[in-house]
């Protein structure tokens, strides 16, 4: 995956749910850029910039992500835009995969939405054109500006996007082959600062196993209080007794898993938990306060790697952190 995917994977796992409380989900308006995407797209994560720069709430996971994603921030600046100041929307696909086996995927694509002035000279890019629009192949990406859009596409498969976005290829927006990824969108609110939809496929179903077993699509997404977020969890089911079945099972281990939450500081988040189940979608609903978002970041750190020994040799510096998952 190229840098600037895990870059925007990178500020969706810190920003999800980043907004204003959520408004009722607009089934059949999915958001624009679903049209220049091709129609076996399986994933698709959005971050809205602005709105999780702004968020007071946000301060710490923004300055984590500074940190964490600093050499691909300054990759991108090097491509001509500054992730915080010019781009306002970023949107990553997964194109002609499934979520388990995203590293074969036809396509990678990043779209950012904004201002941008690329300098194709300064990262030694080539210049070619398809379908009358001009575009820049560099060593591991090729990229186009469209219509106010970055487009950031998986080395030598530019020419691909361009045949969906001049309207030569079908897109997720229309095709009937897109139908449950739309499904997906229409669950939720996609105005959030953060939100992710994909698809399941077979290979999903085998890897992720009996708990994915009648899964045909999930989306997340959510919404900023002034001390807390509000993180909404929809999951598509094959049939509604499916979905019955699984809330039950949900509800069981959550009864449980309630009674210790408070001991270990996250009982606002326990008495919030809900989860149901209506027709064939399962519905889960949390609110995490400002405070219980540091105790899980305090409890995820403690099973992160530990530091290098300082013997250890220091990580090359042509590709900065090109093998790390942010």
């Amino acid at each position: 995956m190229h840098a600037p995917t895990r870059v925007v994977i990178a500020a969706l796992a810190i920003t999800i749910g980043a907004t204003t409380a959520p408004a009722p989900a607009q089934a059949g308006k999915p958001p624009a850029v679903l049209s220049s995407l091709p129609d076996d797209t399986t994933v698709l994560a959005s971050v809205d910039v602005k709105k999780a720069v702004k968020a007071p709430i946000m301060a710490g996971a923004m300055e984590m992500l500074r940190q964490k994603a600093a050499d691909r921030i300054e990759g991108l600046k090097a491509m001509g835009f500054d992730l915080e100041k010019d781009v306002t929307k970023l949107y990553v696909a997964i194109i002609g995969a499934s979520l388990a086996d995203a590293d074969n995927a036809r396509l990678k694509v990043m779209v950012a939405e904004g201002k941008f002035k690329i300098d194709p000279d300064k990262l030694g890019a080539e210049t070619k054109t398809h379908q009358g629009v001009t575009y820049y192949t560099a060593k591991e990406s090729d990229f186009a500006v469209i219509n106010k859009r970055l487009y950031v596409v998986s080395d030598g498969k530019m020419p691909d996007l361009l045949d969906v976005v001049k309207g030569k290829a079908k897109n997720a927006a229309k095709s009937p082959a897109a139908a449950s990824l739309r499904t997906a969108l229409g669950s939720i609110t996609t105005t959030t600062a953060g939100w992710m939809v994909a698809t399941v496929s077979e290979v999903d179903r085998k890897t992720f196993g009996a708990t994915a077993e009648d899964m045909e699509w999930f989306a997340i997404s959510g919404g900023l209080r002034t001390d807390a977020v509000d993180v909404i969890i929809r999951v598509g089911l094959t049939s509604a007794d499916a979905a019955t079945k699984l809330a039950d099972a949900a509800s069981g281990q959550l009864a449980a898993a309630k009674q210790g939450m408070p001991a270990v500081g996250l009982g606002d988040f326990a008495n919030s938990l809900t989860i149901a189940a209506k027709g064939t979608t399962l519905s889960v609903t949390a609110s995490v306060t400002k405070a219980e978002m540091a105790t899980i970041a305090g409890m995820a750190s403690m099973f992160a790697p530990g530091p290098k020994s300082s013997g250890s040799a220091p990580a090359p510096t042509p590709a900065p952190g090109v093998k790390k998952t942010p």
